[in-house]
């Protein structure tokens, strides 16, 4: 389990935000098929240091 991460649950340790923005996006093409995706902002915050821990071991 050397790099395993402990995450707290206590809530408020972590902040999700999910962008209003999204965009369809074109990938490639052949003589049949389009090929599309969809992409969205997201930003991943942690507020407090102790709310998750990286184990190493030795």
């Amino acid at each position: 389990m050397d790099g395993a991460v402990v995450v707290s649950q206590r809530g408020g340790d972590f902040k999700l935000t999910l962008g209003e923005d999204l965009s369809v996006a074109y990938l490639t093409n052949d003589a049949v098929m389009a090929q599309l995706y969809l992409e969205e902002s997201l930003a991943f915050r942690i507020n407090t240091p102790e709310a998750a821990v990286h184990l190493v071991y030795r």
